[in-house]
């Protein structure tokens, strides 16, 4: 009998994953600057860099890096698995 493999979902602010690591936007704030930027619900993203002293996150996003905030990284919630 075949086990069937379960993707486990989970959601965390988009500063608590580490560098490599990626999901899915799953709610972002209504911020005009961050859409602009590709920040949208259902866009997937990947972390680059975190730059040291709580420095900006370094992401990719629709095929280009984007820096933004530790601050606004935490109102930017990510589906990962």
């Amino acid at each position: 009998m075949a086990m069937l493999k379960q993707e486990i979902l989970r959601e965390v602010p988009l500063d608590h994953l580490k560098e490599g690591q990626h999901g899915v936007i799953n709610q972002t704030p209504s911020n005009p600057l961050l859409a602009s930027l590709g920040f949208r619900e259902g866009k997937h993203v990947t972390i680059k860099a975190k730059e040291i002293f709580k420095g900006p996150l370094i992401c990719s996003i629709d095929d280009r890096n984007v820096a933004i905030s530790r601050d606004v990284a935490k109102k930017v919630l990510i589906e990962t698995y």
